[in-house]
């Protein structure tokens, strides 16, 4: 690691803030360490101004800037710092779960690769296997019911189970957030508009169609919106992406 990446690591984990108060900072700590050391010689450049009251004022300034900014960083940019730092752990978990519950849905149409293990398959086969799907098909999903018995879940009641289950973390992740990242606002919002919770909101109750054809576009839209979004909370929030669950 070079001395460059040092300072930056450095600078980002602990003196994270606002880039000018660093510049003043600094500026503040060179101003009274110069007006002690006089290397820069103010009198040859303003003979005219009364060098004590110049110094007096200056060294009076800086001293106040560095107690207000170690009052700043120690009382309000750890305090933030560390309710960011807990929000972005929340968020993490809150996104993940998102991903756990959908790959729980999407479990029937990966690819077993003996070199590469499970993958999703590419968007144009998916909907294709989408298209095939039975609303009725069980597959490999359930779980195991409180009196041990394993309880095997329709296709269908996974996806409903899924739409309500993220409209509720949607809901936790705006309730607690303690800044606004409009990125990630930007792409929870299209997965609470997207057009397969759309569908999903008019057609709950019906069960009897034979395939589920007719909203594989919409699946494969909401599935292109989790990889966007993954791709952003992965760098920001260090979460998994969607793909990563499987490519591996």
């Amino acid at each position: 690691m070079t001395i460059k990446q040092t300072v930056r690591g450095f600078y980002y984990k602990y003196l994270d803030v606002k880039w000018y108060l660093f510049i003043l900072l600094l500026l503040s700590i060179f101003i009274i360490v110069d007006i002690r050391l006089e290397f820069f010689h103010v009198s040859k450049i303003f003979p005219e101004v009364h060098l004590f009251k110049f110094k007096n004022d200056f060294y009076n300034i800086s001293m106040a800037y560095i107690t207000s900014f170690i009052f700043y960083y120690l009382v309000v940019f750890l305090g933030d710092k560390n309710r960011n730092e807990m929000y972005k752990m929340y968020v993490r978990e809150q996104i993940n779960d998102i991903f756990r519950n959908t790959s729980w849905v999407i479990s029937d149409f990966l690819k077993n690769n003996s070199k590469d293990g499970n993958q999703l398959p590419a968007y144009d086969e998916l909907k294709k296997l989408v298209d095939k799907t039975k609303p009725s098909g069980c597959g490999s999903r359930g779980f195991l019911t409180p009196t041990g018995s394993h309880h095997h879940s329709t296709i269908w009641e996974d996806i409903i189970n899924l739409r309500i289950y993220i409209l509720h973390v949607i809901d936790k992740i705006s309730l607690r957030a303690p800044s606004f990242d409009s990125k990630l606002t930007h792409y929870l919002m299209r997965i609470e508009k997207c057009t397969l919770y759309y569908i999903l909101y008019q057609l709950e109750t019906m069960k009897s169609f034979a395939d589920l054809s007719f909203m594989s576009d919409a699946f494969i839209e909401y599935i292109k919106i989790l990889d966007d979004m993954g791709e952003y909370t992965s760098k920001k929030y260090g979460s998994f992406t969607l793909k990563g669950m499987f490519n591996k």
